[in-house]
């Protein structure tokens, strides 16, 4: 068992192993630092996926809560004004997407970039990926997604999704992924070009930089460790997903 007593990981310190073992990690009480105690397994704490008994989440919510919105645009929605009623226990807007359909979203969600269109932008990709599929055989090759989609769709998440293992060390330090980008796997496609055997995504020249055209090339392990970030500071790493 690995012993973790009275190390920090962001608002929670690690007090007590209980015999409690969740996802094969052993779970330990914690104290947080606005008083109370929570249970969290030991991985979960290491990726730093958890960093509070949940008063983190709490706080960011509240933010969310009181900004207005109004005229505010979000990917292809405008924010019009407050809903009349609320989503998920959060504050909605009514909103207007540039293909003119009428939606509500909740605060958080629109801040947080987690919702980008009334759903169109989505299905437009959907279409996007199976012309690229038909035309370059790229999105998919039977029922397996090819290593430049799994590419495209493992750094994606790194930068946007908070549940990813790893955002923390990427979308959590500001690093993001470009709008032709992220909306598009077929433009991901057409600037990076197929994925040679032996090689990954990597930032590159600027390894602290973004998912974007001139900062990202097909790199081998030997390029990826020559790109690493100081000694002390680097903790991202390629995924088994990407590879």
């Amino acid at each position: 068992m690995e012993h973790i007593l009275g190390q920090r990981f962001g608002r929670l310190v690690a007090l007590v192993s209980t015999d409690q073992r969740r996802h094969g990690s052993v779970v330990w009480q914690c104290r947080c630092d606005c008083g109370k105690s929570t249970l969290v397994p030991t991985s979960n704490l290491k990726t730093g996926n958890t960093k509070s008994c949940g008063c983190l989440q709490r706080e960011a919510t509240s933010r969310c809560l009181i900004r207005n919105l109004a005229g505010r645009r979000f990917g292809r929605l405008i924010a019009i004004a407050l809903a009349d009623r609320r989503r998920r226990g959060g504050v909605a807007w009514k909103c207007r997407c540039d293909c003119g359909a009428i939606i509500r979203v909740t605060s958080c969600d629109l801040v947080s970039d987690g919702t980008r269109s009334c759903g169109c932008l989505a299905r437009e990709n959907k279409s996007l990926i199976g012309k690229a599929n038909s035309k370059h055989g790229h999105a998919r090759r039977g029922n397996a997604c090819t290593p430049e989609y799994r590419s495209w769709h493992a750094a994606k998440n790194r930068c946007f999704n908070p549940k990813t293992l790893g955002y923390h060390n990427y979308g959590g330090r500001g690093i993001t992924m470009c709008d032709r980008w992220r909306d598009s796997f077929e433009a991901f496609l057409a600037d990076m070009g197929e994925r040679p055997p032996g090689t990954s995504l990597d930032r590159f020249p600027n390894n602290d930089g973004n998912y974007e055209p001139g900062n990202c090339r097909w790199a081998t392990p030997k390029e990826q460790a020559a790109n690493k970030r100081p000694h002390g500071k680097r903790s991202d790493v390629v995924t088994a997903e990407e590879r």
